[in-house]
């Protein structure tokens, strides 16, 4: 149960940057606003979730999730 509010906790974070995290652009500009937005979420993990995430792990969350999600759909077609 606290697993699962952990992750929707992780969701509502991943909302308020949604239109930056899942951009697939690697143009500079791009990758600079990536970065915030995953230091930003890196910080909101440290005090609301007291787990501390590097960069890169949240980015592997991210494909995880985004994984389970698709073999999830793909299993109900």
């Amino acid at each position: 149960m606290q697993e699962e509010r952990k992750e929707m906790n992780f969701v509502e974070m991943l909302k308020d940057h949604r239109e930056v995290i899942f951009n697939k652009s690697q143009l500079p500009e791009m990758r600079r606003r990536k970065s915030a937005a995953l230091t930003a979420i890196k910080i909101k993990c440290r005090e609301i979730l007291n787990i501390e995430l590097t960069e890169a792990q949240i980015t592997k969350k991210i494909i995880n999730m985004k994984n389970r999600l698709k073999t999830k759909v793909d299993l109900k077609c």
